[in-house]
């Protein structure tokens, strides 16, 4: 899915970022209510994880610390989604290798 790769320079700080494409899961009329985000990625701990909901501002869902990740998206209401995943701490090369959305369709919008 996604393999980020970077190198140290002079000890300097790098920040890696993945971000995935925008996500409607079904058709973009319709409202989806987020239950779960399921994330297989690699190395953990090291990973942070952010969403934006319908183009919004990204908001943190916190660190990958098992695989898969489970993040609660607490009933959040949107049309589509992104991803994005930064790793700064460690400059070491980073993948993810899937994700996928537990979701309830909530209608059409209008």
């Amino acid at each position: 899915m996604g393999f980020c790769n970077y190198f140290d320079d002079n000890s300097s700080a790098f920040t890696a970022e993945f971000i995935t494409q925008k996500n409607y899961i079904t058709e973009p009329d319709q409202l989806k209510s987020g239950n779960y985000l399921y994330l297989f990625a690699s190395p953990r701990s090291t990973l942070r994880v952010l969403i934006s909901y319908d183009g919004g501002q990204y908001e943190s869902l916190g660190s990958v610390t098992e695989n898969p990740q489970r993040f609660d998206l607490g009933k959040k209401k949107f049309y589509y989604f992104q991803l994005k995943v930064v790793e700064s701490s460690s400059n070491k090369p980073f993948e993810v290798q899937a994700y996928t959305i537990d979701y309830d369709l909530e209608g059409e919008r209008r």
